[in-house]
C-alpha cells in the first residue's frame, strides 16, 4: 500500500513536468499524511516544504488547463487524478473551466503581467467551448477588463479598436490589442465581445 501510494505520488509529479510543483501536490493530495510525504520528499529532493493541513480550505476539482490554474490559484486546484485519494473531509468542489476562469479573471489586474496575458489567450482560444459550459460566459467577459493594450493596460474588448481599420492603426495607437490578441483568431472572437472597427 505504502509503495503505491507513493507510486501514484511520482506519477502525478510528472504531470506538473516540474520539481517547483511538488509542494503543491504535497498540499492538494496527501493533507492528512503530511508528516509522512514531507519526510519523503525531505529524502528524494532534500528540501523541507511548509504543508498546510487546514481542512476548511475549499478545493477546487478541474479537467484540465491545470498547470495554469495552479499558477492562479496555487494549491487549492485538485487535478482530477488524484481525487480518489483526498480525505473525504476536505472541501473539493467540481469546477468547470468556465467558472474558475470567470473567478480569475475578477482578480486578474493583480497577477503579474505573464499569467494575465496567458489567462486572457485560453479564454479566447477556448471562447465556444466555454460559452457552451456557462450560457453567462460571454456576457460577464465581456464587461471585465481582461485584454492588453499595446500600453499594457487591461481594458475591456469594448474600449478596443480593430488594428485591422488603418485609419484606427494611425490615430488610437494607444488603444489597439497587445500582442497577440491582435491576431486574427483573437480579433474574431473580439469582435463577438465587442470589439470597435469605427471611431
Amino acid at each position: 500500500m505504502v509503495w503505491g501510494t507513493l507510486s501514484l505520488f511520482l506519477f502525478l509529479h510528472s504531470l506538473t513536468h516540474s520539481l517547483t510543483q511538488v509542494p503543491a501536490i504535497a498540499k492538494k493530495f496527501y493533507p492528512d499524511r503530511i508528516e509522512e510525504l514531507r519526510d519523503r520528499l525531505l529524502s528524494m529532493y532534500g528540501k523541507t516544504f511548509v504543508i498546510n493541513s487546514n481542512i476548511s480550505t475549499t478545493y477546487y476539482l478541474i479537467e484540465d488547463e491545470y498547470e495554469l490554474f495552479v499558477r492562479c490559484a496555487g494549491d487549492t486546484i485538485v487535478h482530477r487524478e488524484a481525487i480518489s485519494i483526498m480525505p473525504k473531509s476536505l472541501n473539493v468542489i467540481r469546477a468547470s473551466k468556465a467558472q474558475m476562469l470567470l473567478n480569475i479573471l475578477k482578480d486578474l489586474d493583480t497577477m503579474d503581467d505573464v499569467l494575465a496575458r496567458d489567462v486572457a489567450q485560453v479564454v479566447l482560444r477556448d471562447f465556444s467551448r466555454l460559452c457552451a459550459q456557462n450560457k453567462n460566459f460571454r456576457d460577464q467577459v465581456r464587461e471585465m477588463k481582461f485584454v492588453p493594450d499595446s500600453q499594457g493596460n487591461l481594458r475591456k474588448p469594448s474600449e478596443l479598436f480593430d488594428p485591422r481599420v488603418e485609419v484606427i492603426q494611425d490615430l488610437l495607437s494607444s488603444r489597439l490589442p497587445a500582442s497577440p490578441f491582435d491576431s486574427a483568431l483573437h480579433l474574431a472572437t473580439l469582435t463577438h465581445l465587442g470589439l470597435r472597427n469605427k471611431l
